[in-house]
């Protein structure tokens, strides 16, 4: 995907790879792990930003 140099969002897929590895990619037990990634991605940036605005 193709943004314009102005967006700073993430973007993050979720049963991207259904079409290729079936349903079984996203079975409950994986889109647990999937979520706590993205969750940890989110914090994560939320952290960084936190710390960029203190020091401006």
């Amino acid at each position: 995907m193709t943004t314009a140099p102005n967006v700073t969002a993430d973007i993050y897929l979720q049963g991207g790879t259904e079409h290729t590895h079936g349903l079984t990619s996203t079975l409950l037990s994986t889109t647990a792990v999937r979520a706590g990634e993205i969750c940890a991605s989110l914090l994560a940036r939320h952290r960084a930003t936190d710390l960029t605005a203190s020091h401006e």
